[in-house]
């Protein structure tokens, strides 16, 4: 797996379950969980991820696009999460316009996701 793992949500509640769910699976000291507001986080940042998971609104994941893939690598893989069937498409074209193209899809009950990268497929990546 991915070590080291930071996650961020702006809800107290989220963070508390995750960091108690880091603790009962025994990677607590790889796994960094903080309360953070992505939308007043600046677009870049001097640390980049290989991979970046969003499960946000859709409306979110459109506003804070600039901000989503200033923390990743070029070269990395972005997860998009959380959006209902309906407005995939939007949120697709707007990572697209950004040149991220989407590379693997997955959908159930309503919702979908999406892996997208700028470069090749993902070969090992699965929903």
């Amino acid at each position: 797996g991915y070590s080291p793992v930071q996650g961020w949500d702006n809800d107290p509640q989220a963070v508390r379950v995750a960091r108690a769910n880091a603790r009962a699976n025994g990677v607590q000291p790889r796994v960094a969980v903080h309360r953070r507001d992505l939308t007043r986080l600046p677009g870049g940042g001097a640390v980049r991820y290989d991979v970046v998971v969003a499960n946000l609104s859709d409306d979110l994941l459109v506003r804070a696009a600039p901000t989503i893939l200033g923390r990743l690598r070029p070269d990395g893989v972005l997860v998009l999460a959380g959006v209902l069937a309906g407005q995939f498409a939007r949120v697709q074209r707007v990572y697209a316009a950004a040149g991220w193209r989407r590379v693997r899809t997955g959908s159930g009950g309503g919702w979908r996701s999406g892996a997208f990268r700028q470069g090749g497929e993902i070969s090992a990546l699965k929903f």
